[in-house]
């Protein structure tokens, strides 16, 4: 086979069909290995707002699953033939520290505001207590979402990915808007079946990339000396 037709093959649309499945696959994989802990502690707990703090320890490994995930992701639409593999674990070992710091704040946030959820059933304004609590919770979800997003991206400091984020939400609402509705669909499989969600957790990564890739595009131009590319969108400053 000529190399011209070797190219033709690579570039049809079967093969990059199979190519992103093969992809989402691994990544998904890489994934549940590292979220393997949290996953089997919470297999064994019962839903209930007692148990409140030992879910949000099974979800600490999360954020730096997601960071090295989003690592992937950012690769994959910029193109990059390398493995998947590789590539997951090693947005791993660059972001896993930097999420930890972000992510176990706002677990053990969502976790005060949960217990304090339950624990206002009894009072008469236990309905409007839930919703407030409810949007509370809902606003530091869009803004911890995002602030993983830049300092996947960006060595910036913890507090500065925070600001960062509040900052990209608020000038391009659009961003706002996707990451809102990937969490409604993150959400809304999680009700339906937690194991589903994780199932789905590459492909749901894949598209968070595809919503925010403006709001880093912003953080590069505004607060990087140089600007970004399309093939590069994440790299920022590492």
């Amino acid at each position: 086979m000529s190399t011209t037709q070797r190219s033709a093959l690579h570039d049809g649309l079967l093969w990059r069909a199979c190519d992103g499945v093969y992809r989402a696959l691994v990544v998904e994989a890489c994934f549940l290995a590292v979220c393997a802990p949290g996953i089997a502690l919470t297999a064994v707990l019962v839903p209930d707002p007692s148990n409140a703090p030992l879910f949000g320890a099974a979800a600490l490994p999360l954020g730096p699953a997601l960071a090295a995930a989003l690592h992937s992701a950012d690769r994959q639409l910029a193109g990059d033939d390398a493995s998947p593999a590789r590539t997951f674990w090693r947005g791993w070992r660059l972001n896993a520290t930097d999420a930890l710091r972000l992510w176990a704040p706002a677990v053990a946030v969502l976790v005060v505001l949960a217990v304090s959820a339950g624990a206002a059933g009894a009072a008469p304004a236990g309905q409007v207590v839930r919703g407030v609590l409810a949007a509370t919770a809902a606003v530091l979800a869009v803004v911890t979402v995002t602030a993983l997003v830049v300092a996947t991206g960006f060595r910036f400091r913890t507090r500065d990915a925070a600001r960062l984020a509040v900052h990209v939400l608020g000038r391009r609402p659009g961003t706002a808007l996707g990451v809102v509705g990937s969490l409604v669909l993150a959400g809304a499989l999680a009700l339906t079946s937690l194991w589903l969600a994780l199932a789905a957790a590459s492909l749901w990564v894949l598209l968070l990339a595809m919503v925010t890739r403006g709001a880093v595009r912003l953080v590069a131009e505004e607060f990087t000396h140089h600007d970004e590319d399309d093939e590069n969108t994440y790299e920022g400053e590492r």
